[in-house]
Protein backbone atom coordinates (compact mmCIF):
# COMPACT_ATOMS: atom_id res chain seq x y z
CA UNK A 1 0.00 0.00 0.00
CA UNK A 2 1.43 3.44 -0.91
CA UNK A 3 2.43 5.64 2.01
CA UNK A 4 0.85 9.10 2.09
CA UNK A 5 2.03 11.91 4.32
CA UNK A 6 -0.26 14.85 5.11
CA UNK A 7 1.46 18.03 6.25
CA UNK A 8 0.10 21.41 7.26
CA UNK A 9 2.42 24.13 6.00
CA UNK A 10 2.84 27.29 8.03
CA UNK A 11 5.03 30.33 7.67
CA UNK A 12 7.25 30.26 10.77
CA UNK A 13 9.64 33.09 11.47
CA UNK A 14 11.34 33.26 8.09
CA UNK A 15 9.79 30.47 5.98
CA UNK A 16 13.14 28.67 5.86
CA UNK A 17 12.73 27.29 9.40
CA UNK A 18 9.41 25.61 8.63
CA UNK A 19 10.59 24.38 5.23
CA UNK A 20 13.69 22.81 6.77
CA UNK A 21 11.64 20.97 9.41
CA UNK A 22 9.15 19.69 6.85
CA UNK A 23 11.91 18.53 4.51
CA UNK A 24 13.55 16.66 7.38
CA UNK A 25 10.27 14.90 8.17
CA UNK A 26 9.68 13.94 4.54
CA UNK A 27 13.18 12.51 4.23
CA UNK A 28 12.81 10.57 7.51
CA UNK A 29 9.47 8.99 6.60
CA UNK A 30 10.06 8.53 2.85
CA UNK A 31 6.40 8.70 1.70
CA UNK A 32 5.18 7.86 -1.79
CA UNK A 33 2.86 10.88 -1.85
CA UNK A 34 2.70 14.09 0.18
CA UNK A 35 -0.41 16.23 0.61
CA UNK A 36 0.43 19.75 1.66
CA UNK A 37 -2.37 21.68 3.37
CA UNK A 38 -1.60 25.36 2.80
CA UNK A 39 -2.99 28.86 3.21
CA UNK A 40 -2.57 31.50 0.51
CA UNK A 41 0.55 32.85 2.22
CA UNK A 42 2.21 29.52 3.07
CA UNK A 43 1.39 28.23 -0.41
CA UNK A 44 3.16 31.17 -2.01
CA UNK A 45 6.03 31.68 0.40
CA UNK A 46 6.87 28.39 2.16
CA UNK A 47 5.73 25.64 -0.22
CA UNK A 48 8.09 26.61 -3.08
CA UNK A 49 11.07 26.27 -0.73
CA UNK A 50 9.94 22.76 0.19
CA UNK A 51 9.00 21.49 -3.26
CA UNK A 52 12.24 22.53 -4.94
CA UNK A 53 14.09 20.03 -2.73
CA UNK A 54 11.86 16.94 -2.87
CA UNK A 55 11.56 14.21 -5.45
CA UNK A 56 8.31 12.71 -4.14
CA UNK A 57 4.92 13.17 -5.79
CA UNK A 58 2.91 15.86 -4.04
CA UNK A 59 -0.36 17.76 -4.12
CA UNK A 60 -1.15 21.06 -2.45
CA UNK A 61 -4.62 21.80 -1.11
CA UNK A 62 -5.24 25.45 -0.34
CA UNK A 63 -7.58 26.65 2.40
CA UNK A 64 -8.78 30.21 2.86
CA UNK A 65 -9.44 30.07 6.60
CA UNK A 66 -6.41 30.83 8.78
CA UNK A 67 -7.88 32.03 12.10
CA UNK A 68 -10.79 29.76 13.06
CA UNK A 69 -9.07 26.64 14.42
CA UNK A 70 -12.29 24.62 14.62
CA UNK A 71 -13.19 25.37 11.00
CA UNK A 72 -9.65 24.55 9.88
CA UNK A 73 -9.80 21.26 11.77
CA UNK A 74 -13.03 20.20 10.05
CA UNK A 75 -11.79 21.28 6.62
CA UNK A 76 -8.60 19.25 7.08
CA UNK A 77 -10.57 16.28 8.40
CA UNK A 78 -12.80 16.36 5.31
CA UNK A 79 -9.73 16.29 3.04
CA UNK A 80 -8.13 13.44 4.97
CA UNK A 81 -11.27 11.32 4.78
Amino acid sequence: MPKTMIITVGTGRDRQDIAKAILFSIKQHNPDLVWFLVSAISGEETLPIITKDISVTYEAKKFEEINDVEKIYFEYLTQIN
